[in-house]
């Protein structure tokens, strides 16, 4: 399943967004094994593709935020592009949510008509705040955590007004607190094949039943840190004489803040499987931490 969730799916999606779905479709229909391997590597490339567009729109929007964006008044974040790829807007929009606690619009300019993608908070009903001012769209659709929508460039201004007062009446304060819920503190020695048997009776996880966050304390870092795709960690920590895998994402640069051996943190994550070379192991999947 993690192969699917972390290697064949990404690609899968690479292709629609850049350029054809068809690709995937061909892919996963076609049965010759050559035709398999060069259609497997248009799929490769195009991911690379989507990574490299995605991390320059990322930091393009943290820019703008940086110089334009009212955090402190202001509950929504809207910001709009001449030339963003339409495809990783919605990628980067989840980003930005993510690490400011806030809806957040990306809109892709092009020959006057904007392309917008929506992420939301688990308190804030984007689809339903769209639909109140859907007299300002071309067209719109999506649900209450995610949505897409065009508008012309003419009315941007005024939707960027109405929204932002929206979620002024609507977002209270404590909201823009990122949080995190912890399902249970736990030992090394308890995250075993076991354990992972019954956590996937639960799921398929989403917004409405989210996969559960446990935590576990006095950590030892032991190793080296690996740096993967330039903003990932991989490491490896120790508890009672049992080592776990560990990866942090988008954590990269802080990869000095850390050293092997005698430092310790407490930990909070998910569990999840890591197969290499035909093994599968329990792997945590960090959310946050703390340096003890």
């Amino acid at each position: 399943m993690s192969t699917i969730i972390y290697n064949l799916a990404p690609r899968l999606n690479a292709v629609g967004r850049m350029s054809d779905a068809k690709t995937a479709v061909h892919l996963l229909t076609c049965t010759c094994l050559h035709q398999a391997r060069n259609l497997a590597q248009i799929l490769e490339s195009e991911n690379k593709a989507r990574r490299d567009i995605d991390e320059a729109t990322y930091h393009e929007a943290l820019h703008l935020i940086e110089n334009s964006v009212d955090l402190k008044n202001e509950k929504i974040i809207i910001l709009k592009e001449d030339g963003w790829h339409p495809g990783v807007i919605g990628i980067v929009a989840s980003r930005i949510m993510e690490k400011y606690n806030r809806p957040t619009i990306l809109i892709s300019l092009k020959n006057g008509i904007g392309k917008g993608s929506a992420r939301s908070t688990f308190n804030f009903d984007i689809y339903s705040a769209l639909h109140s001012v859907y007299d300002l769209l071309d067209t719109f659709g999506g649900h209450k955590y995610a949505a897409g929508f065009t508008i012309k460039e003419e009315m941007i201004d005024r939707f960027n007004d109405k929204l932002k007062d929206i979620s002024k009446k609507i977002i209270p304060e404590e909201d823009l607190v990122p949080t995190l819920e912890i399902q249970s503190e736990i030992s090394l020695g308890q995250l075993d094949a076991k354990l992972l048997k019954w956590l996937k009776l639960f799921a398929p996880y989403g917004a409405e039943n989210r996969r559960p966050v446990f935590v576990s304390r006095g950590l030892q870092i032991v190793g080296d840190i690996q740096m993967i795709r330039n903003n990932h960690l991989k490491l490896k920590v120790r508890q009672d004489g049992i080592d776990i895998d560990a990866i942090f994402y988008n954590f990269g640069k802080y990869k000095h803040d850390f050293n092997s051996g005698n430092q310790k943190i407490d930990s909070a994550y998910v569990i999840a499987e890591n197969t290499w070379n035909s093994q599968t192991t329990v792997q945590m999947q960090i959310k946050d931490l703390n340096i003890v």
